[in-house]
């Protein structure tokens, strides 16, 4: 989430995003605003992106996004369960999605 500085000149100004995935869903987004430090989160994307220009990255780069993100999820489901060895649950969700690909 971003920390707005100067909310009419993030409204003003277009939005510069590295796309991920489907470049529609604010979640395959990494967006940035003139106006704000940080990156935007998806409901401040909803709200101060009316012009997204894409930022090209290598595929690398994406896929480490992508990575990161994948960790963030599995740190939700085990953050979220009832589990009590927190890095086992890890290993556990992610062999478990190692093997679903």
């Amino acid at each position: 989430m971003g920390i707005v500085v100067d909310s009419k000149k993030a409204k003003k100004s277009p939005c510069k995003c590295i796309i991920t995935g489907d470049p529609n869903k604010p979640e395959d987004r990494l967006c940035f605003s003139k106006g704000i430090v940080g990156a935007l989160s998806d409901e401040q994307e909803l709200e101060y992106c009316t012009d997204i220009l894409a930022i090209e990255t290598s595929k690398k780069f994406a896929d480490r996004i992508n990575r990161f993100r994948t960790l963030g999820d599995i740190l939700d489901i085990c953050l979220e369960s009832e589990e009590k060895d927190f890095l086992g649950c890890i290993e556990s969700q992610a062999r478990k999605l190692k093997s679903e690909k």
